[in-house]
């Protein structure tokens, strides 16, 4: 679109070499730099600093959907909206402060709020009163045991980056609210300190608030650039680490990468630094090649957000040597992107950035550092991708980082103890209460690297003293298919508790690999009960046609859950209740029961049969060991272009989290790859849902993609479903170049780190028998991930017992 008004502007700059926009990023505003399409998003403030550019030689073009997003704040303005007001799931400064005392007022013994310094304002006289830099420290002050270890995590360093400081707010509260609800919540802040800087420039991010474009990057120091729109000090190069020692920072007082008259210049930065050093011991010179011990304890991460992506030292320089902890750090960042699905990388692969903050705190005190950059294209994240996707993906990569704080540079490295019971386990005194769980060595990132996984070889239980603890007793559990030879193995076994008194106990386990690393804990509650008082409920689950029991069942009861096992049985142990039990299972219709009794000193029995649905043409994808399977069933993959590698794919689904899902490769040539279901023949009203997860390549734009059409006869034709979704549809357009079979239309792009479930309305398809067909398009280099699709399920659909049903049991026969 051609440039108007008089700036700024959102603006896709096109570059040949990038070494020439390395040489001027430290005058220009850049956001993201994408090496494929040889592009920089960036900022452009005026006509001249345009014009400018043109005649460097470079291509620019204004990004459109940033352009109009920044219009529609600055109209918002214009009526005395401020623009925050514009993002609901973003709280302002003040509110984040009143949050904090909230959290201190309601938790005493397990809040303090620490005054670690002042901004800029409030440490100068005579202008505004600014704000204090205040931690939120987090753990039980109850439980002094000695050198609990760290996590220090802050948000928004640079002002304009709305998101981080929202996700280390509600990383604090979900520690608090949770705490004595959650096994792994309360361990952690019992036996763990956790620090929090929400606001990390409180000063800056008041203006930021008020404005239509992301312009306030750094502190709101008026002695630089005061009357400029690029005021203060950038933050993020300010640290003293390497400070003006490498590139990518300015002496420039109005470059967004001002630097600062010296190293801490700002009371900002010498606040943090002052108060790491207190959290931190200092375990290694500050070279950049003698490494820190492989004991060391704590982690360190600051949050900022465009980028996507979990990023490590070095970073001072664009050409810089590994850290001499690159293979711990490297780990444990794959590791953090398991979970947020965002690419890991040593931090000059973005650029160079010298005094940074991560390099700061690896390079002066040998922690375990992180910059992890959020992100959906802009600062402004929309808050539909913050509560989709930024913060549920973050926290659980947050509450891992706070899980190996103990020992960062070794426990990376060891497998993670997963599906342990999310409610407390109740047994009876003295019977032994069954603990069974995944053990698992394969959560990491594997998309820029190969990290090496390995068998698991034991996992052992400890009840009431953690295993770091001495008087810690270790019980084996065993590998429920007889023995550990996998990377992930099921276990299971039983404690007895003969020895424990009634009430409240914690049992942490810990899993071990063929490396001989044991990885970090994970923990139940465990409910010891007087046995006069408890009683049991069991059953059995079958299959309403076939009279087999049915595994895997979910069934809940109160606030318990469990799985059927092979045989279809389930019980429960707990105190006298009456409550509702439902069973559910993807391809059957659940029950629900209610005024189910559990009665102490007996055993009560509810058994349940299940009726098949027609909808589940999934059938959750477990009942198929291969692709082949799948096929035999009535299902159809292949390929327009390219290898059709539709697969099965085990260890990674929405149904258990092991287990088996649809998956085909995001892989660097030019491929249009299809799976096709069987026939389903609808009735009025029909949905078709589904749940999926992905990992396409993205840059500063999107490059490859998937999409899902619908055909009425029999895949000789077929309709794009992007305009009938109602949950979860497709989130971004397709770039179209570099042979992208798909061309420039809606799809579903980008990553998206968790399952998530799309909802389609079939209604315009009553009546007719329909195929669906789930597209993946990618172009000719460069590739990315993977498309995993689960749980397939459509409702209003012609009853099982219609004898013209085209399948039974869910699939074509």
């Amino acid at each position: 679109m051609p440039i108007a008004g008089s700036g700024p502007w959102p603006v896709l700059m096109s570059y040949q070499n990038k070494a020439d926009i390395l040489a001027i990023k430290e005058q220009h505003d850049f956001w993201k730099i994408d090496e494929k399409n040889q592009t920089v998003l960036m900022q452009v403030q005026d006509l001249k600093e345009y014009r400018q550019l043109q005649q460097q030689g470079f291509v620019l073009s204004i990004h459109q959907k940033l352009y109009e997003e920044a219009l529609k704040r600055q109209e918002k303005a214009w009526f005395g909206v401020k623009s925050i007001n514009g993002f609901a799931c973003y709280r302002t400064v003040a509110e984040t402060f009143s949050a904090m005392n909230d959290m201190e007022s309601n938790y005493p013994d397990l809040v303090e709020l620490v005054d670690i310094g002042d901004s800029w304002h409030k440490a100068t006289a005579g202008g505004d009163p600014g704000h204090d830099m205040q931690v939120v420290k987090i753990t039980n002050q109850n439980n002094p045991v000695a050198n609990k270890p760290i996590l220090y995590a802050m948000g928004s360093i640079h002002a304009r980056e709305y998101p981080p400081a929202e996700l280390v707010t509600r990383f604090a509260e979900y520690l608090l609210s949770n705490y004595g609800n959650d096994a792994d919540v309360t361990w952690l802040v019992d036996e763990h300190e956790i620090h929090l800087l929400l606001q990390g420039n409180p000063d800056g991010r008041e203006i930021a608030e008020n404005q239509s474009y992301p312009d306030q990057r750094k502190n709101r120091n008026e002695n630089h650039c005061y009357n400029g729109n690029q005021q203060g000090v950038d933050m993020n190069r300010n640290f003293g680490f390497y400070w003006n020692q490498g590139n990518g920072s300015s002496g420039n007082s109005c470059s967004e990468v001002y630097r600062g008259t010296a190293a801490y210049s700002e009371p900002e930065t010498d606040a943090i630094d002052a108060y790491i050093r207190t959290l931190f011991p200092d375990d290694r010179p500050d070279d950049i090649t003698t490494p820190a011990p492989l004991t060391k304890p704590g982690v360190y991460i600051d949050i900022h957000n465009v980028a996507e992506l979990t990023m490590f030292p070095w970073g001072y320089a664009d050409n810089t040597p590994q850290a001499p902890n690159h293979d711990q750090l490297q780990t444990l960042a794959r590791r953090l992107s398991y979970f947020n699905g965002y690419r890991s990388q040593k931090s000059n692969e973005l650029y160079g950035a010298d005094g940074a903050s991560d390099d700061n705190a690896y390079g002066t005190l040998g922690v375990a550092a992180f910059t992890i950059e959020l992100g959906e294209g802009s600062f402004y994240s929309s808050c539909n991708a913050f509560e989709n996707t930024i913060w549920p993906d973050n926290l659980k990569a947050l509450l891992y980082a706070a899980k190996v704080s103990r020992q960062p540079y070794v426990m990376a490295s060891g497998p993670s103890i997963e599906q342990l019971p999310q409610t407390a386990v109740q047994v009876a005194q003295g019977q032994n209460v069954a603990i069974q769980g995944l053990a698992t060595d394969e959560n990491y990132y594997q998309n820029n690297g190969t990290e090496a996984t390995h068998n698991i070889t034991a996992v052992q239980a400890y009840i009431d003293v953690p295993p770091w603890h001495s008087g810690a007793v270790a019980s084996s559990l065993s590998a429920q298919d007889g023995s550990y030879n996998s990377t992930a193995e099921y276990f299971t076994g039983s404690l007895p508790t003969s020895g424990l008194t009634t009430g409240r106990h914690r049992v942490w386990l810990t899993a071990t690999d063929a490396s001989g690393i044991t990885g970090v804990p994970s923990a139940v509650f465990v409910d010891v009960i007087d046995p006069l008082l408890i009683g049991t409920l069991n059953g059995t689950v079958t299959d309403q046609d076939s009279g087999l029991a049915i595994e895997s069942a979910q069934v809940m009861y109160d606030d318990l859950i469990t799985a059927t096992d092979n045989n279809g049985f389930y019980e429960f142990q707990a105190t006298a209740r009456t409550a509702e039990l439902t069973v559910s299972k993807p391809g059957y219709q659940p029950q629900s029961f209610t005024g189910v009794s559990i009665t102490a000193q007996q055993s009560n029995t509810q058994n349940v049969v299940l009726q098949a649905t027609c909808g589940d043409i999934s059938n959750n994808l477990e009942a198929y060991a291969t692709i082949a399977d799948a096929l035999s069933a009535g299902w159809q993959s292949g390929s327009h272009i390219g290898t059709d590698d539709w697969a099965i794919v085990s260890g990674d689904d929405h149904t258990t989290g092991q287990g088996n899902a649809f998956g085909s490769a995001d892989v660097s040539s030019q491929t249009d790859k299809f799976i096709i279901s069987p026939e389903v023949a609808l009735v009025n009203n029909a949905e078709l849902n589904f749940w999926h997860k992905h990992d396409f390549e993205a840059g500063n734009d999107y490059y490859d993609g998937g999409v899902l059409e619908i055909s009425t006869d029999n895949g000789q034709n077929w309709n794009d479903l992007g305009p009938s979704m109602i949950q979860n549809g497709y989130n971004g357009t397709l770039n179209g170049g570099y042979g992208q079979p798909l061309g420039a239309r809606p799809a579903f792009v980008d990553n998206l780190g968790t399952f998530q479930q799309v909802k389609v309305d079939l209604s315009a398809y009553a009546n007719q028998t329909v195929r669906f067909r789930w597209r993946m398009g990618t172009d000719s280099s460069q590739g990315a991930g993977d498309w995993l699709i689960d749980d397939i399920e459509v409702s209003g659909y012609h009853s099982c017992d219609n004898n013209d049903l085209i399948f039974v049991d869910g699939f074509d026969q």
